[in-house]
């Protein structure tokens, strides 16, 4: 390891605990983290970065040709992947390298575990990996600590990515005091349904109709995107407009909430647009850079008159307003430059991490524990310990245009990005893998997807354990689409992970795990002609399981392999997986498509198989058991198989109890 601190005209090799070139630098690892601490001696210190590099192992790099890498990506909306090493020995990185060399399975990963304070990257260069801190050339206060951002080296072993990842997704929880917390989101969001062109109608139909046809999915959220405010995007000060909303948000608000449901509303307040209408009033509170497109300003972040003027704007949202979720978008333009004018901005209250946060903080401090904010269009690691949740993935739709993907690609993108960040979700934040458009018509935006893409999205979202939040007029949807969306609910709230985390050019199939005896599976097929699917439970431990096809809600018997046969271009399959039990037991349900899994339980005893369900909800579900030989089955026989029976038990309106007695 080798520590550098860099000057405008010079850089110096550091030696921890060794008073030199004007500073002391402490550096100690605990658990696998790494704590570095730079102290000023003397006056007029100015560096303007820190650095501390690390080389990759021979034994890792060798061979070369087999060592690949996933990296975590920037942003909340970025897309993430893997890389091979071979070809990008150069890279910035900026917060998670994961490395695997497939020929050895050795793996390794480099990750920054906080963002509180100084603007941090990861390089990878030449054979090292380097942690840069930037300190922004300001003059360090003598005898003051400064403590650089957190971050780990740990090394895992053969398929140790997941135990890795899992691990470095604890120790950000730990650090940042996480609090991914509150009901998972579900239920409908307004911008790739309406984007911009929202009013009062249209929301007061989009809770309706989640109220008509997704109740027993237990929908609890109506969140308005962009476009209820005047002024624009950036507009800076937040007023609803009047022509779009005549009665009032506050009005609007009340009758989503009335049919017990959140209201949540879209917010981009790190920003200020020069041509918005209130930027003359607010400009004293803006910064001179521009840092998006042409016009969109960061607001002075660390200014306390900045601070006092989020305090009003999201008391009112709450109060007001009542909102009680919040997705706060274009977090990054505030420090980032998007346009190329630039790295960083440099603020004159603190560094520019540090100011972000504190912003960020005021408006946590503002609405209280009991409010859900969403990071959008964020650092990832920014919002750890302030915010909820975090957008996990790129937007599902980006607009028709011939230099944008297509919307197949950016599905993908979605899918692979959220499947893989998977290890963030409970722990550092609650998950948004975007929202499920499901409609087969061009609604102008470039998306028209087919029937087993809208199947693919759907797994896709149900298997991230993330929140599930229809972007779609409900009422205009096939019964056979819009069931697809009712039917994801409730979700499970538990993340699918890659089966084989480095599978290039991407995962194909990932695994849930409900329990040790329960588990789903979902295998994708992203090529453009027909094929087979086969796989081998034994790779996810369920050979000889009992398979459920989730998607037809049939149960194929009990299987040490699972064959697709013509597997549809763009299609996904899903699989619930239960090892059969001692005693007879419920195995699943037509209710939704987890099987019932987290609807549905039962438990034997005294000789009597009780299955129980929530009262009110999915009256007309159709629940199965599966009764080891030596046990009366009761209920209509299926089928017969190794020993057990599965039965189709008789409904009741709220608990279905089976009497049965033992052979």
């Amino acid at each position: 390891m080798e520590i550098r601190l860099f000057f405008p005209d010079s850089t110096a090799i550091l030696t921890p605990d060794a008073a030199e070139h004007g500073v002391t630098v402490t550096h100690f690892v605990d658990h696998s983290v790494h704590t570095v601490t730079l102290t000023a001696l003397e006056a007029g210190i100015c560096p303007e970065a820190l650095e501390v590099t690390f080389p990759i192992p021979e034994t890792l790099l060798s061979p070369v040709e087999s060592l690949y890498f996933y990296d975590d990506a920037a942003h909340t909306n970025d897309v993430s992947g893997v890389f091979t090493y071979a070809e990008n020995p150069a890279r910035e990185i900026a917060q998670l390298a994961l490395f695997k060399n497939l020929a050895s399975g050795q793996t390794l990963l480099y990750g920054l575990c906080t963002m509180h304070r100084f603007w941090s990257a990861i390089f990878l260069r030449d054979g090292t990996v380097t942690f840069r801190f930037e300190l922004e050339g300001r003059e360090l206060t003598v005898g003051e600590a400064y403590t650089m951002e957190r971050f780990t080296v740990a090394e895992g072993t053969e398929n140790g990515e997941n135990a890795l990842l899992e691990a470095y997704a604890d120790a950000v929880a730990s650090l940042n005091n996480c609090i991914p917390t509150g009901d998972l989101p579900v239920g409908w969001c307004s911008w790739s349904c309406f984007y911009g062109d929202v009013n009062e109608d249209r929301i007061r139909t989009a809770a309706d109709m989640q109220v008509m046809y997704a109740s027993e999915g237990r929908p609890n959220l109506v969140q308005i995107d962009d476009g209820w405010q005047r002024s624009g995007s950036f507009c800076g000060e937040w007023v609803t407009d009047e022509k779009k909303f005549p009665e009032g948000m506050a009005a609007t608000s009340a009758y989503v909430r009335e049919l017990g449901l959140t209201f949540g509303l879209w917010l981009a307040p790190l920003l200020l647009d020069d041509q918005s209408e209130y930027y003359e009033s607010l400009k004293h509170l803006a910064m001179p850079e521009v840092t998006l497109g042409e016009h969109y300003h960061p607001f002075n972040l660390g200014d306390p008159a900045y601070h006092d003027h989020l305090r009003k704007t999201f008391r009112r949202m709450v109060d007001e307003f009542g909102a009680t979720y919040f997705k706060l978008d274009f977090l990054a333009a505030a420090v980032r430059y998007f346009n190329g004018r630039g790295r960083f901005v440099k603020f004159p209250d603190g560094y520019c991490i540090e100011v972000q946060r504190k912003a960020l903080s005021v408006i946590r401090e503002t609405v209280g524990d009991e409010v859900f904010l969403l990071s959008c269009g964020a650092q990832t690691l920014l919002g750890a310990g302030i915010f909820n949740g975090a957008r996990m993935s790129c937007d599902i739709i980006w607009g028709k245009n011939k230099a944008h993907p297509t919307y197949w690609q950016i599905m993908q993108n979605c899918l692979h990005t959220v499947g893989r960040r998977y290890f963030y979700h409970r722990k550092v934040y609650v998950n948004d893998p975007d929202g499920l458009v499901l409609r087969d018509w061009d609604r102008g935006d470039g998306f028209n997807c087919t029937w087993s893409e809208a199947e693919l999205w759907t797994v896709a979202i149900a298997m991230s354990g993330g929140s599930v939040l229809s972007n779609d007029e409900l009422e205009k949807l096939s019964d056979a689409r819009r069931a697809l969306y009712t039917e994801s609910l409730p979700p499970l709230d538990i993340p699918c992970r890659p089966v084989d985390y480095f599978e290039c050019p991407a995962p194909t199939a990932y695994i849930l795990d409900v329990d040790e005896n329960t588990k789903l599976l979902a295998l994708y097929h992203f090529g453009d002609t027909m094929t087979d699917l086969d796989f081998d439970l034994d790779k996810v431990g369920m050979k000889g399981a009992l398979v459920a096809d989730c998607l037809t809600r049939k149960f194929l018997g009990f299987k040490d392999t699972i064959h697709v046969e013509n597997s549809n271009p763009h299609s996904a399959a899903m699989f619930l997986l239960r090892k059969p039990a001692d005693k007879p037991a419920f195995v699943g349900s037509d209710a939704n498509i987890y099987m019932g899994i987290g609807l549905f339980s039962s438990v034997y005893e005294d000789g009597r198989l009780t299955v129980t369900r929530p009262a009110d909800t999915h009256e007309n579900a159709v629940a199965y058991a599966l009764w080891p030989e030596g046990y009366t089955p009761e209920g209509e026989v299926m089928w017969a198989e190794n020993g057990y029976t599965l039965t189709k038990l008789n409904r009741n309106t709220h608990i279905l109890e089976i009497d049965h007695a033992e052979n």
